[in-house]
This record gives structure tokens, C-alpha cells and sequence, in this order.
């Protein structure tokens, strides 16, 4: 050793020790400063210098990953929070920040392991208990989400997140009174608002319970008056309150924010229609076909506003418009419109059998729809197949436990697949959304047992062939049904008018036929 070095004495490391916690600690206040001013590079770049001058810093580290995060560096954040973790574990908020970066990355199975160790350091901590929650839900884990949920309402009862997640819990399992009550309570402590007044609304909805849901869309309305969703959704409420002015009002307002909102073109199309207020429902329908919106829906209505007589509905008009009646469909056709043809039809074809006590052997029910024909001729034949476009339409039927069989799709398609033979087919109202009936006819040709019985309503036309009214709906006239019965082998039985069911109060004029097929075309 060199007689003339000097020795390092503990007060020289003393110094050396003081020197780098006052350089850390200034160095930490730029950091804060740079932080709060938005200088995120700047922050960055001086707790990177903490960490070269003391590595075990858990505030630079934590810090560090802040920024990370807010910046977008999930991956870079993350690791930040795991040295501070490393150097501090049983730091409760340390393992919230891993936690929610982890969350953001997707990696869902070590953000509930890290936010249920918060836990386990502060079991009080609803922030961490929300996140697991909406975690779960995002699984669709709902017991668990519920769970979560439920223990942040035992430390605050009147949590508005905690109820709102409620609230869409019992939603997407389809439990809408318990979604209503959620909501409810959430409205208690936050009366206004708008996300909660929406998805009350939406519950309101499911419920049938339609005032109350234009209610809870006025109040969501009140506070974001130029919502286009809100507005779009009790736009379609009041149509559907035959509060037209209102709904105008409402959907007219969506096109003024968004001119390209399809749906809001194709419902205003839809209620001018209703109004016979013909040029501006051409144009609705005109400008929801341009955005492709419903475009095939639009088309057909165009066409018979426009006097054009097309050969059929397209699927997918007939399929929507139902899919959206069906739940409401029964009370509105029978209780409403006063609709009786499937009893008018189960008479005709009464009356004119000699035996009272006689049973079919297969019964094709035509676009039965939620089973009002089936209903009609229950006990009339040993077993009822029914077909039909629309799905929920089809819910509704199963749920009648009417038939022995339900099967979706097109008539003429599923005539052609089915091996099957009948001795009875049902058409109530299912001829109007038809209107070259020859392919049909032929379809049932192939699917009918000697003298099989063919019984159906149309639409009044009074003119030759089929029309398209402007409802969207055709009508037949009396030769054309005569000419394709002779066609096809069927005998015209019986041939009846009546009062199919009432429109804008008026009675829609129809007719009634029963034929039988013998086979025999002419």
C-alpha cells in the first residue's frame, strides 16, 4: 500500500450516501414536475437516472411504469411494476398498477391473480374488487362477476358502478325484472345519469313495457339531448306508440346529426308510409337503399309505392319484419286488429266434413308464425309440422307446444327437401307476402296426399292476376286462384269472402278458400 493514500473514512461514505439521496430526491421532484406538466419523455428519461443511481428505488420503478402505461408501452409497463413489486410485495397498490396493466394486455389470468393479492393486502379495496369484476364479466364468469360486484355493495350500498354492472349482469342472462331493480337503485344516488336512463330503457324494452321505456330515454335525452342513439331508440318507440309526430320529431333529428344513419332513413320511410304520406316515404326508402341499409326491405316497400308488382317479398323483408313483431305479435294481430282467419278457417273446413270426429294424419301449417293456426286446428289432426321464415317467430310457436315439428326457412325450399306427404296444409295470411303463388303450388303438388286439402287465405284483388298494395303486402284475385287450383290438380271446395283483420281501422277485405287436390291438372 502506498504510504501516501489517504483511507476512506465512514464519514466520507456518510457524505457520498447523503449526496446520492439528496441527487434522488431532487431528481424525483423534476420527475413530479415533468409528470404533472405532461412532459411524459422528460419523466421518463429522469427516473430512468434514479434507477442507474439506486436500482432499488420501488417509487421509480412504480413511477416508471406509470408513464409506461399512459404512453402505451404495456409490456415495458408491466415489467416496471414487477421490479417494484420484487422490491416491495407487500405493497397493496403496486399490485393494482400490475393488475391493470396486465388487464390492458389482455392477459386477464394475471390481472385477477394480481388484483386478488390487493385483496389479500387491503380486502376493503372496491376499486380492486370493480376490476375483478369486470374481468368476469368480460369471461363470462357472471357468478363470479356477480360475487365481486355484490362485496363491493357490503362496503357501499349505494355503489353506482357496482349496481349498474348489476344491472348488466342480470341483462345478458336474460333476467330483465332483476336488471330493472339494479338499474333502479342506481338512478337513487345518481339520478341523471344518461348510460343507466339508456340501459333502463333497453330493460324497459325487453320487459314490453314500452311508456316506461320512452319515459326513462326522455329523462337520458333531457341531459344528452343530441344522442343519436338515444334518440334513434325512442324514435322507434313512439312508432311503435303510434305517437308519429314524436317519432318523427325524434328520428329527424338523428339524420340531422348523422345523414347517413340508415336505420333512422328506413324508419322515418316506414312511418310516412303508415301516414300515406307517399313522396317523403320514397325518398326515405330511396336514401336507405343508397347507405344499404335494409336495401332489400326498402326495394320491396319502393316497389309498391311505386305501383311496380314484383313476384314475391324478398326473405329477408319478411324474416325482419316479423323477427321484430313476434314477441307482441299475438296481441296486437288478435286483440288489436281483431284478426279471426284461423278460426274462419278451421269453420270452412268443419263445415264441410262429414265426419265431425275425423283426424288428419299430417297437418303443414305454412308460415305458421307463433301458432294462432295451430292453436285453430289442435285436434284436428294427429300431427302438425309448421314452417316459417322468421326465427323468433318459431320461438314463440315452440313455446305453444303445439306442434310435432317446426322448422325454419322457405316455403317453396322446404317443400322441395321434404319427403313427407300430407293430407292437410294451412296458409292463414301467409299469401299476402306472395305474390306469384304458381311455384308454391307446384311445391304442394309434390307434397300431397290423395285428397289432400289445401286451405288459405289472400288479400282482395279485384283486378286480374296479383297486385302489390302499398301496404307491402299482394292481393289475388278470384280467377287467378281458380286458374291456378285447375292447374295443379286441386278442386276449388269452397270460396268464401270475409274481413281478414282491421288496418288504420278499416277492415282489410279477403278471401277464404278451401280446395282439394285430386291430382288431376287441367
Amino acid at each position: 500500500m502506498n504510504p501516501t493514500q489517504e483511507n476512506n473514512s465512514p464519514n466520507d461514505h456518510q457524505c457520498a450516501a447523503d449526496h446520492t439521496a439528496a441527487r434522488v430526491a431532487e431528481l424525483h421532484d423534476l420527475a413530479d414536475r415533468c409528470h404533472q406538466a405532461g412532459d411524459f419523455e422528460q419523466a421518463q428519461d429522469l427516473l430512468q437516472q434514479i434507477i442507474a443511481i439506486a436500482p432499488g428505488d420501488t417509487a421509480a420503478h412504480a413511477n416508471l411504469g406509470l408513464i409506461l402505461h399512459t404512453n402505451g408501452d404495456l409490456e415495458q409497463a408491466a415489467r416496471a411494476y414487477q421490479k417494484a413489486i420484487g422490491l416491495e410485495p407487500g405493497h397493496f397498490h403496486l399490485h393494482y398498477l400490475f393488475g391493470n396493466a396486465s388487464k390492458d394486455l389482455g392477459h386477464l389470468d394475471d390481472a385477477v391473480a394480481a388484483f386478488n393479492k390487493a385483496l389479500q393486502l387491503k380486502p376493503d379495496a372496491i376499486e380492486a374488487m370493480h376490476e375483478l369484476g369486470t374481468i368476469f364479466m368480460e369471461q363470462d364468469r357472471a357468478d363470479e362477476a356477480g360475487a365481486s360486484f355484490r362485496a363491493i355493495l357490503d362496503h357501499d350500498r349505494q355503489n353506482a358502478a357496482a349496481l349498474y354492472n348489476l344491472g348488466l349482469l342480470s341483462y345478458n342472462l336474460g333476467q330483465f325484472d332483476e336488471a330493472a331493480a339494479w338499474y333502479t337503485q342506481a338512478l337513487h344516488g345518481n339520478p341523471a345519469d344518461p348510460d343507466t336512463l339508456f340501459n333502463l330503457a333497453l330493460t324497459r324494452c325487453q320487459q314490453n313495457k314500452p311508456a316506461e321505456a320512452a319515459a326513462c330515454y326522455e329523462q337520458a335525452l333531457a341531459v344528452n339531448p343530441d344522442d343519436p342513439d338515444i334518440n334513434f331508440n325512442l324514435g322507434t318507440i313512439y312508432k311503435d306508440l303510434h305517437k308519429p309526430d314524436r317519432a318523427v320529431a325524434c328520428l329527424q333529428k338523428v339524420v340531422a346529426i348523422h345523414p347517413e344513419h340508415g336505420a333512422a332513413h328506413s324508419n322515418l320511410g316506414t312511418i310516412y308510409h303508415m301516414q300515406g304520406r307517399t313522396d317523403k316515404a320514397i325518398s326515405c326508402y330511396r336514401r336507405a337503399m343508397e347507405l344499404g341499409h335494409h336495401a332489400v326491405s326498402a326495394d320491396h316497400l319502393l316497389a309498391s309505392l311505386t305501383g311496380a308488382t314484383t313476384e314475391k317479398a324478398p326473405p329477408q323483408y319478411v324474416t325482419d319484419v316479423f323477427d321484430n313483431y313476434a314477441e307482441r305479435f299475438d296481441h296486437s294481430l288478435v286483440k288489436e286488429l281483431e284478426y279471426r282467419v284461423p278460426a274462419l278457417l278451421r269453420q270452412l273446413l268443419d263445415d264441410r266434413l262429414s265426419n265431425p270426429e275425423y283426424l288428419f294424419t299430417n297437418c303443414l301449417d305454412l308460415g305458421c308464425g307463433t301458432g294462432l293456426s295451430g292453436e285453430a286446428f289442435q285436434g284436428r289432426a294427429k300431427r302438425i309440422t309448421g314452417v316459417d321464415l322468421s326465427e323468433k317467430m318459431l320461438a314463440q310457436a315452440a313455446d305453444k307446444h303445439i306442434y310435432q315439428g317446426l322448422h325454419q326457412g322457405d316455403l317453396v325450399d322446404f317443400l322441395d327437401r321434404d319427403a313427407t306427404f300430407y293430407d292437410l296444409f294451412i296458409a292463414a295470411d301467409v299469401f299476402t307476402y306472395i305474390g306469384d303463388l304458381a311455384p308454391l303450388f307446384g311445391g304442394l303438388t309434390e307434397r300431397a296426399q290423395p285428397d289432400a286439402w289445401l286451405i288459405f287465405s289472400t288479400e282482395r284483388h279485384n283486378g286480374d292476376g296479383y297486385i302489390l298494395h302499398q301496404s307491402g303486402r299482394y292481393g289475388h284475385a278470384a280467377a287467378y286462384i281458380h286458374a291456378l287450383a285447375r292447374m295443379h290438380g286441386f278442386k276449388v271446395m269452397r270460396h268464401t269472402q270475409t274481413e281478414l283483420r282491421k288496418d288504420k281501422g278499416e277492415w282489410i277485405q279477403g278471401d277464404l278458400y278451401l280446395l282439394k287436390f285430386d291430382g288431376k291438372p287441367e
